[in-house]
This record gives C-alpha cells, sequence and structure tokens, in this order.
C-alpha cells in the first residue's frame, strides 16, 4: 500500500511532475478454433507480439516542455517514458515513438502537458527500483530540519515548478484557454523471421504529423481577430513557448449569461 505522492514520472530523460500514467503491457492470445477432444475448460493456444503503449500526464515544467519539442523536432527517433507509482516499482518503455503530444493552459490551474508513446522494449519492475529516483530528494520534516528520506515539494530553486496559467501568453489575445496538439501514426509491421520467439518488429512506419490549435479569448469582433490562415505565437514562463501557423477549422461566438465574459473560440489545423 502506498500513497500517490511517492510517486513520478520520466519522459525522455527528463523528470516530470507526472499527475497520472497509463503505461500497459499486454499478450495477444491465439486461441486455436480447432476442435481437439480436450477438456471443456480452455483451448490450446500461443501468443503473438506484446502490446506496448504509455503515456503520462503532467503538470509542464520548462525542462519537460524542452523535451517535447525536441520530440517534435524528431519524430524518427526512439524516446522513452517511465513511471514509478511507489517507491520499489517501475514501469518502464525503454524504446518507443511518441504518437501524441499535448500542452494546455486555462483558467485556474497550471499549464498541463501530455505524452502518448507506442513501445517497442518495456521493462516492469514490481520488486526492484530500477533508474534514478528523483534529483533532490531533500525535504524538511516537523522541525523544520533537511532530510534525505522523503521526496520533497520541490523545497529548493530548481526548474521542478509547475507553471500557473496566467505565466503564459497568446501573441495579441486576452486568452482565457488554449490547448495546442500534435499526432503521429506509429505502425508496427512485424515479419514472418522463423525465431523462436517474438521479435521486435521488421519494420516500425512513422505517418505525417498533424495538429490543432485552439483557443478561447475576450474579443468584441471575432471576424476581426481570427483570420482564414494565420501565426499565432505562444509564451509560456518568458522562454518556454512555441509558434504555430494554421488553418482556421473552426469558430464560435456564443450568448452568455449575467456576467459571464463573452468569449470567441477558435480551432486551427496547424501546417507549421
Amino acid at each position: 500500500m502506498a500513497l500517490g505522492y511517492e510517486g513520478y514520472g520520466v519522459v525522455n530523460g527528463t523528470i516530470c511532475l507526472a499527475t497520472g500514467s497509463g503505461l500497459s503491457r499486454s499478450r495477444n492470445r491465439l486461441d486455436s478454433s480447432s476442435g481437439y477432444g480436450g477438456s471443456d475448460y480452455g483451448w490450446p493456444h500461443t501468443y503473438d507480439y506484446d502490446n506496448l503503449d504509455g503515456s503520462l500526464n503532467f503538470e509542464a515544467h520548462p525542462a519537460v516542455l524542452s523535451t517535447i519539442y525536441g520530440l517534435l523536432g524528431s519524430k524518427t527517433s526512439s524516446s522513452s517514458l517511465a513511471a514509478y507509482p511507489t517507491y520499489g516499482t517501475s514501469f518502464v518503455i525503454s524504446e518507443g515513438w511518441w504518437n501524441s503530444l499535448n500542452i494546455s493552459a486555462s483558467d485556474g490551474a497550471a499549464v498541463q502537458g501530455s505524452v502518448s508513446v507506442v513501445g517497442n522494449i518495456s521493462d516492469y519492475n514490481p520488486s526492484g527500483f530500477s533508474g534514478e529516483y528523483i534529483s533532490n530528494r531533500t525535504g524538511y520534516d516537523a522541525g523544520h530540519r533537511v532530510i534525505d528520506e522523503i521526496p520533497p515539494l520541490n523545497p529548493s530553486a530548481s526548474n521542478l515548478y509547475p507553471i500557473p496559467f496566467w505565466k503564459t501568453n497568446v501573441n495579441g489575445y486576452d486568452a482565457m484557454s488554449w490547448n495546442v496538439t500534435w499526432n503521429q501514426d506509429v505502425s508496427k509491421i512485424f515479419a514472418c523471421g522463423e525465431t523462436e520467439n517474438p521479435t521486435e518488429p521488421y519494420i516500425i512506419g512513422i505517418g505525417p504529423t498533424t495538429g490543432t490549435f485552439a483557443i478561447e479569448a475576450a474579443v468584441v469582433d471575432a471576424s476581426a481577430s481570427f483570420a482564414d490562415s494565420q501565426g499565432f505565437s505562444v509564451s509560456i514562463a518568458g522562454s518556454s513557448g512555441f509558434s504555430i501557423t494554421g488553418e482556421l477549422n473552426s469558430i464560435g461566438h456564443d450568448i452568455q449569461t449575467g456576467a459571464g465574459i463573452v468569449l470567441v473560440s477558435a480551432e486551427y489545423q496547424i501546417y507549421s
């Protein structure tokens, strides 16, 4: 039994402030369809290749944002995800290819991020601790003495701090929220290799990158504020932002009640 604060995640070697994980390893069971005169429970079976998929959700900080941009810029290079749910357990996809990257910000929350990968090699270690524990394990006890036995709530001046939504800016807009997502298809292609056990895929196929950028902003005239094709520059904590250019997919400008702020929502298909 363990409490959630013991866990943390790692995106391609960068420790993140993980809020959830979805790493899994499953086997494709191949049941025989034959009549075999056996018992009335179960069938003759074998197994196909493992399915390895993983995702991490986290509160973004500058270092992990830099890692996400690096993944985006090297789409055909392998990457890794690791989850350490409790002290003594680990689930690592040591070789995988990202199929979804996301960064978002909204009122009342820290900047959020997520990474999903299709894995090729993994290690699930329920009994021993593998990989380095979180750097800077210093915390404080009730007497305010420094101790080294517990993970910190970020007591020192490192970059492992969550970024509040108000420390972001979409250039030229009074944005209430924004969301950017990049996707790419990752296909495993297997071959008849005459091996004793299932082996790695014959080919890893990486499809084209697609992306969307969505924004909700307080504006007076939607037609004057969002063009059919335009660029957006997003600043995050001063130096951790990004720029995209997109083509308008949808736009909404709805009536609000009472003291609600009238917002315009727009979604753009990213093309650069």
